[in-house]
């Protein structure tokens, strides 16, 4: 599925119940493939974990266009690869 990339966190720290530690990126995206047609769309998080795709998600910028896959990990989906379709960088 394509995503527009609209923000970026970089989050880091400890988890305050079981103490253990966390690196990864949340990427804020919108579903579509017009770069002007952002308002009124719901806004989707992807949690990237730093240790799975470290180097991709740093040539990530805002008003990127990721094509994402997910896998069913139970009830939950989990990102299984993205690659960045076109780049606002270029």
């Amino acid at each position: 599925m394509l995503y527009k990339v609209v923000g970026i966190q970089h989050l880091t720290g400890n988890d305050y119940k079981t103490g253990t530690p966390y690196d990864y990126f949340r990427l804020h995206c919108v579903v579509g493939t017009r770069s002007n047609d952002v308002r009124g769309q719901l806004v989707e998080t992807i949690n990237v974990y730093r240790n799975e795709f470290t180097t991709d998600v740093n040539s990530i910028n805002p008003d990127d266009f990721l094509d994402v896959t997910f896998r069913r990990v139970g009830k939950k989906a989990a990102l299984e690869d993205f690659v960045l379709v076109d780049s606002s960088n270029n």
